[in-house]
């Protein structure tokens, strides 16, 4: 759901300002595949994700990817700042018609997207309700199947 009142939306900002925080999320890069990137790009990536965690780690977890669209400029601020910057695009934030905000950088030398969803979603979108949810980071091509039907059909 995308709000558009202004009020509600600084109000957001404010509590993601004073609620925001890092966390462990060592559980979440075993779901970081490298599959297709090279050791550079990889290296560039998990580098963007561990300093992501440091900073917003507490917002990983599921139902929070409204955080991300409202994280999207910081997290630009982070790739800035990382080795990610020479190999990727800044962040572009997604929205999916399943309602979930994601994240994609595109590589500079090839334009292969790369996917950083660290809310996840469901492995098994058919029974989503009962399903584990998984973070996902990678590239879009090489996302499991679930995960690339959210990914694939996204809103303007």
């Amino acid at each position: 759901m995308i709000v558009k009142d202004p009020i509600y939306r600084m109000a957001l900002r404010i509590w993601c300002y004073n609620h925001v925080r890092g966390a462990d999320v060592t559980r979440h890069l075993n779901n970081f595949n490298t599959k297709n990137l090279s050791e550079q790009e990889a290296d560039a990536v998990y580098q963007l994700l561990v300093r992501l965690g440091e900073k917003t780690g507490n917002m990983w977890m599921p139902e929070c990817c409204n955080a991300t669209k409202n994280l999207t400029g910081f997290a630009n601020r982070i790739h800035s700042q990382t080795a990610a910057r020479i190999y990727f695009s800044q962040l572009i934030l997604k929205r999916s018609l399943y309602e979930h905000f994601f994240w994609t950088m595109s590589s500079r030398e090839d334009g292969k997207e790369v996917v950083l969803d660290p809310t996840g979603v469901p492995r098994n979108l058919a029974n989503p309700s009962i399903d584990i949810i998984e973070p996902y980071f990678g590239l879009m091509e090489s996302a499991p199947e679930g995960h690339r039907k959210v990914y694939s059909n996204l809103v303007d």
